[in-house]
């Protein structure tokens, strides 16, 4: 999705060729294809009719995609209960202090402390 966010539009050809400066094995064709299927059928992308093959693009923003993953996640792994996600990240060993304490501010901003 990054790719087509930078994009704005694209065919599958042109995505393809921008995932193989980034992917190790190049992917095929019908692979980005796939992906971009899958992609519409949840919302994230739309298919525009052109002249010679369909342009994708878009139909959700990069905050939009993050906030549906993040609360699909927390859905599938912690049943829903977002405080529960928010626990396993704030336990999680590899988070190092000056993390925490950004997480901290954060959490104190958004309360208004």
């Amino acid at each position: 999705m990054s790719v087509l966010w930078q994009l704005k539009t694209a065919t599958v050809a042109q995505l393809k060729h921008e995932l193989d400066d980034l992917w190790e094995p190049e992917m095929a064709y019908t692979t980005v294809l796939t992906y971009l299927r899958s992609l519409q059928a949840k919302g994230w992308v739309r298919a525009l009719k052109g002249q010679r093959a369909f342009r994708y693009q878009p139909s959700v923003t990069q905050s939009e995609a993050r906030n549906d993953a993040v609360f699909d996640l927390a859905d599938v792994l912690f049943e829903g209960r977002r405080e529960e996600l928010l626990r396993w990240l704030v336990e999680d060993a590899r988070l190092k202090r000056p993390m925490l304490e950004r997480a901290r501010r954060i959490i104190e901003a958004r309360l208004g402390d």
